[in-house]
């Protein structure tokens, strides 16, 4: 059986109160809200935009800095016409392959965890047409902070962009897959447990 559990290193809090936590790639200052410690638009690829644009997502790169992951960042372009005007987020970009992560209030992230909470992977539906990971219904704070439960969602490519590199268009999740694939690897604090 396959487990996510939740795996931040060497956690400390900034004088500010906003919990940091270390992970291989960088550090990420997330904030701590009334139901749980929320990191907003942490990069799961790099950005796919220029050359990039209708090629397939490559890994993100490391940072040197504390990445602020304090604001969600803006959801993938997508249909905002007709019937699906009035689900349109705010903000769209070509820049959006983030994914936000809910930690429970509960969790001391000043302390080493100890012992490892469930992950809950939430992929927000809209038929690859239209739908942002930032909606607010789909808030994993309070799902997070009653089930104690790490919760992720993710925003990934939509309509042309996410079919147009693919050599086939019966691949229609690559990005979410590949976003579900690197957590297993270890992104941003989620290992993959075999065996247990």
């Amino acid at each position: 059986m396959i487990k996510l559990l939740t795996c931040f290193h060497n956690q400390f809090n900034t004088s500010s109160g906003d919990p940091v936590v270390v992970t291989h790639l960088g550090r990420v200052r997330g904030r701590t809200l009334d139901k749980a410690h929320v990191f907003y638009g942490i990069p799961y690829a790099d950005p796919p935009v220029g050359d990039k644009r209708w090629a397939p997502p490559s890994s993100v790169s490391p940072w040197t800095y504390t990445y602020d992951a304090t604001f969600p960042r803006p959801a993938c372009m997508q249909v905002c016409a007709g019937e699906f005007s009035r689900m349109c987020p705010p903000k769209v970009s070509e820049d959006c392959l983030y994914l936000n992560v809910f930690v429970p209030v509960s969790v001391n992230l000043s302390l080493p965890i100890v012992t490892a909470l469930p992950v809950m992977v939430w992929i927000h539906g809209g038929d690859f047409i239209a739908g942002s990971a930032s909606k607010p219904l789909y808030d994993g704070r309070f799902i997070s902070n009653y089930s104690n439960t790490v919760v992720v969602n993710m925003e990934y490519r939509l309509v042309t962009l996410c079919l147009h590199y693919q050599k086939s268009t019966t691949m229609h999740a690559i990005n979410i897959l590949i976003c579900v694939q690197k957590m297993n690897k270890g992104l941003m604090g989620l290992e993959r447990h075999e065996g247990e």
